[in-house]
């Protein structure tokens, strides 16, 4: 999967979770953090439900290299060994 589908998935993902935050209940009176606006509050929460495969992934998407090059361009080593290890944790998620 390329790195920018990749992204764009998971982000996306975390945007209705955000949109889901503090200020819309789900499931009567569940609320918990936005993990784009406390991605740390998010984290702590989601450790008290004990959910580690959410953690790994979670923490792992916020250190996905960014453009770096001229022309918004990805250095290619470190976009392809970050999909690498993406991809090993969405499968090892999966069978957990």
């Amino acid at each position: 999967m390329e790195m920018h589908h990749r992204d764009t998935l998971f982000g996306s993902s975390l945007h209705a979770i955000h949109r889901q935050g503090r200020d819309s209940p789900i499931s009567g009176n569940m609320s918990f953090p936005s993990p784009l606006l406390s991605p740390n509050e998010f984290l702590d929460h989601v450790r008290s439900l004990g959910l580690e495969s959410i953690i790994t992934l979670f923490q792992h998407y916020q250190q996905r290299p960014f453009p770096s090059s001229p022309g918004g361009r990805y250095d290619t080593s470190s976009m392809q060994e970050w999909c690498d290890r993406m991809d090993t944790l969405l499968v090892s998620s999966d069978l957990s």
